[in-house]
């Protein structure tokens, strides 16, 4: 296991912080070093969400979108165009205008939505047990579905034409789009509840994040055990991004709360940011600028880092 200390040198520095008044739960870059925040805020017994327009380079707050739904996740799925999994099963089109629900959805909350731009499908996991498939070439359609594991499915997310899942049922599976019926290709049994699982490397490696406060690397061809496992968390980790740029580079966000900047090949940290007060939900890294990460937070800011590579 891996219990090196935090790196002696500053690796990382804080660069904006924006206050949105609202608890984050996803950050999604836009273009420019503008960012895009979904949050919710409970009003009485109902959660409603809003989506904050965030200026880089000023650090104001561009536009605000209202959502009658608290939102669990949100990604981009076109250029200037969102897409969010709410806390009532739907998934909605954020813009400008009311945002638009598509056919079909989760019989209880959406937690986790990710878009395949090389197949333009839209996938999301469910407390249903349920993951769903929505094609964007044809969105009137009814989404395709299937029952992918004995749990709340947590996490989705799309490597070219597999999409890795990661479930309460202790499990992270990789399925095949152009497999049907679905069956997964590949189960790992992580031992307790699996919070996310990220691709690396490509699809090289698989990462899990678990409710034992660690994250384990495996390689998808040789599953029996994993590769590294990080054990210096002190709080589980609700969301994990790789690095657009060098995909050996990975970043998790905790409920510590922090963020720790990994390298995928030997799992030793590059970098440890406590710029928060509360649980980090909102993950991504800037698809333009190498090194800009950008945080959300249950403390109601939005933040973003620069973080130094050797």
């Amino acid at each position: 296991p891996n219990r090196s200390p935090p790196p002696r040198r500053r690796m990382s520095s804080l660069v904006t912080k924006w206050t949105v008044g609202r608890h984050v739960d996803a950050v999604v870059p836009a273009q420019g070093g503008n960012l895009v925040a979904c949050t919710s805020v409970l009003t009485g017994s109902h959660w409603v969400g809003s989506v904050y327009g965030l200026d880089g380079k000023t650090g104001s707050i561009e536009d605000v979108i209202e959502v009658e739904v608290g939102m669990a996740d949100m990604c981009s799925f076109d250029e200037g165009q969102f897409i969010a999994a709410c806390d009532d099963g739907s998934v909605r089109v954020i813009h400008l205008g009311n945002p638009l629900p598509l056919s079909g959805g989760h019989n209880g909350g959406a937690t986790s939505i990710s878009f395949s731009a090389k197949d333009k499908l839209v996938a999301t996991g469910g407390i249903d047990h349920y993951v769903y498939i929505w094609d964007l070439k044809d969105p009137t359609k009814d989404p395709d579905h299937f029952e992918g594991h004995a749990d709340s499915v947590n996490s989705v997310q799309w490597g070219d034409n597999l999409l890795l899942t990661s479930s309460s049922d202790g499990t992270s599976c990789v399925w095949d789009v152009k497999q049907k019926p679905w069956n997964a290709s590949i189960a790992l049994n992580v031992g307790s509840v699996a919070y996310h699982a990220s691709f690396g490397k490509g699809t090289e490696r698989i990462l899990v994040s678990t409710e034992m406060n660690d994250i384990l690397c495996y390689d998808p061809r040789h599953t029996a055990k994993p590769l590294w496992t990080e054990t210096s968390l002190t709080g589980p980790c609700r969301k994990m991004a790789v690095c657009p740029q060098k995909n050996n580079i990975i970043a998790a966000a905790t409920d510590s709360p922090s963020v720790l900047v990994m390298n995928v090949d030997t799992g030793k940290p590059l970098a440890k940011i406590f710029n928060h007060t509360d649980f980090v939900r909102g993950l991504a890294w800037d698809t333009e600028k190498l090194g800009m990460l950008y945080t959300g937070s249950w403390d109601k800011f939005v933040a973003s880092h620069m973080v130094k590579f050797k």
